[in-house]
């Protein structure tokens, strides 16, 4: 690699920039302590090498890099704007190529951008050549109140400003939200976007909700004329529905497409004025009804739609998404070119973006209970007085038994407008009341005193480091999307419309994008940060009613160890279990990872349940291989992931 010293000429141009921001690139990680191994540079410098040919012009195309979390991926954006600015500087107006070059940078959070953007200034990029949009208000003094950690949704750290700068910060929500048109401020020679990237809009509603919700307008619409309208035209679409749900029985057809009745711009607005911000469901359909509608025959019936957000003349885009090898919605989209897959230097140079970094030092204790928003609404917001909620007791016990000075980070799913209380609030108030100080701090790894309990909603899983001296990541629940949205997800992806989809691949799809949150979350906390290619030491305390999950984070997380979390309560079925599958769940836990089968017989042997009855060990035996990732195979037991 040519010395990022020498002064750029017209001949050495590109191989400059290229060779100064990895040079930059690992000379700030390893100011944080970083150490790259062979493998993590070679993969950091073939991203390096895809964003330097698109400005080039050199190579075209949407490019997805799945390198995990905490390993450089936004620390190569800055380098690389660094890198570009000295050319500039050095260059002058001499050598234009460079100089009249434009990056995006999109990211799903406003604040992200300000860190980023702060990240950019410090490492030597004018301000003047920074440009940041978004519709936040700003204040000085409340700037610096976000900067220290408060969170304030409604204000941003960072003035908005310079929409026609070289370098844009841009939020997804706003590329997306042109109606698949491009704004002129987004005519770039490169676009970065930050985590995955979906190039459609899609919607998926519940025929079943969708007549609850009309219905209801019906009977609104005795009393106020003004709903007639409404509630006759999703009559009539509902009427649509139910015959081509017939017609769909009748023929065996795995999908049935039609459209809806077409509505004015002034009917269309008329009825927005009318449902304000109740009955989503209908809102969510209005989204849709002059496109093309799909009736797929999920558990409660299903009708789908969608619209390209992403339009395909932003074609060169490099896609930083860690949840990319994991999540099969983000693999189905069209026209992106998975890098650990298809991209030569990356083929020529060995990389396996999974595996760079390694996960022994974590471990995951694995709860097989319900942990959808139906189960913790009814356990946390439905308890009348003096009943137990057992999540919180689940909770308040692991956190009893954790050391006082490891801080924890939990997540639980967000307040809906009807709930009266939010379940962070009842978690926080059954921990105080158990005794807990809610309001300790610990110290983290700079000298900075931190909240050492502190409680995030599912939405905040993504983009933060804040959080990163968290030792203890805990999920009560896992956020599980509904089959129809899921579905409409990877129709719009694909952009086919009457795409082969069945249950088994809504299943499917359903799993990954829970995994895909838990590792999210998991990425918030100190597993986030490596050290020499290993993650540091964390556990994640997972409770979630479909061991698939864990196996599949196993996928992304090399190494990571999997245990029982033993339940504290008895107030769901199998919570506790027996104490034989509690030790074998324990035993096989605890086997080295090298070892990737025992047998029945030796297992039996080393557990001391040879003596036990034929069924009752096998009752104990398949309620253990819920909780650890081991299967039967004859008469012995696989590690699903074989060691590595």
């Amino acid at each position: 690699m040519r010395s990022p010293l020498a002064i750029p000429t017209e001949a050495n141009l590109w191989e400059h920039l290229r060779s100064t921001a990895m040079w930059r690139l690992r000379s700030i990680l390893e100011r944080h302590g970083n150490r790259l191994s062979s493998q993590h540079h070679n993969a950091l410098w073939a991203l390096i090498v895809s964003m330097v040919a698109r400005l080039e012009g050199t190579d075209h195309g949407r490019l997805a890099f799945g390198l995990p979390t905490g390993m450089g991926k936004t620390t190569a954006i800055v380098a690389l704007c660094a890198a570009l600015e000295g050319v500039r500087h050095l260059t002058g107006s001499s050598l234009s190529s460079t100089g009249t070059k434009t990056i995006a940078v999109s990211a799903s959070k406003v604040e992200a951008l300000c860190e980023l953007k702060r990240a950019m200034i410090a490492e030597g990029v004018n301000p003047e050549h920074v440009g940041l949009i978004h519709s936040k208000r700003y204040w000085p003094s409340v700037a610096e109140k976000i900067k220290a950690g408060e969170a304030r949704d409604d204000y941003a750290s960072e003035p908005s400003e310079g929409h026609d700068r070289p370098i844009l910060l841009v939020s997804h929500a706003r590329v997306r939200g042109q109606n698949g048109a491009i704004a002129d401020y987004m005519q770039r020679d490169l676009l970065i976007w930050d985590e995955s990237l979906f190039v459609s809009d899609s919607s998926g509603v519940s025929l079943c909700a969708l007549d609850e919700s009309a219905g209801a307008l019906e009977r609104v619409a005795r009393y106020k004329p003004e709903f007639v309208d409404l509630a006759d035209y999703l009559d009539s679409c509902i009427g649509l529905c139910l015959a081509k749900r017939e017609e769909l029985k009748e023929s065996g057809k795995p999908e049935v497409v039609f459209r809806f009745p077409s509505l004015s711009a002034d009917y269309m607005e008329t009825f927005r004025g009318l449902l304000g911000t109740r009955h989503e469901t209908v809102s969510r359909l209005l989204d849709y009804v002059n496109e093309p509608i799909r009736y797929i025959p999920t558990s409660l019936g299903g009708v789908l739609s969608y619209r390209l957000a992403i339009p395909d003349e932003l074609e060169n885009i490099v896609i930083l998404d860690a949840s990319h090898p994991i999540r099969e919605l983000v693999r189905s989209t069209q026209g992106v070119i998975d890098a650990e897959r298809e991209h030569p230097l990356i083929a020529s140079l060995g990389i396996n973006l999974s595996g760079i970094k390694r996960f022994d030092q974590t471990t995951i204790k694995f709860m097989k209970r319900s942990g959808g928003r139906t189960g913790m609404t009814r356990n946390l917001l439905k308890t009348g007085v003096g009943q137990e909620r057992s999540v919180s007791r689940e909770l308040i016990e692991v956190i009893r038994n954790i050391p006082k000075d490891e801080a924890v980070l939990v997540f639980t799913y967000k307040p809906r407008p009807k709930d009266k209380r939010s379940m962070a609030s009842v978690l926080l108030a059954d921990l105080e009341d158990a005794g807990i100080d809610i309001n300790a701090k610990v110290t983290d790894h700079s000298g900075q005193e931190r909240d050492r309990i502190t409680v995030l909603t599912w939405g905040q899983e993504t983009s933060s480091n804040h959080y990163s001296h968290c030792k203890h990541v805990i999920l009560a629940g896992v956020l599980m999307r509904a089959e129809e949205d899921v579905a409409a997800a990877f129709v719009g992806e694909t952009r086919n419309i009457g795409v082969d989809i069945d249950n088994a691949l809504i299943r499917s799809l359903i799993q990954s994008e829970a995994a895909h949150c838990a590792y999210q979350a998991a990425s918030r906390g100190s597993c986030r940060t490596a050290v020499n290619g290993m993650a540091e030491a964390m556990t994640l305390w997972l409770m979630h009613a479909d061991p698939v999950i864990v196996q599949t984070l196993q996928e992304v997380m090399p190494g990571v160890k999997v245990e029982p979390w033993l339940s504290v309560t008895t107030s769901f079925k199998g919570a506790k279990g027996n104490a034989a599958a509690v030790t074998i769940a324990g035993f096989l836990g605890g086997l080295p990872q090298d070892t990737d089968m025992v047998s029945i017989r030796f297992l039996k042997r080393k557990t001391g349940l040879d003596g036990m009855p034929a069924q009752s060990f096998k009752r104990a035996r398949d309620a253990a291989l819920q909780s650890v990732p081991w299967a039967m195979n004859g008469r012995s037991l696989v590690r699903v992931f074989p060691g590595d």
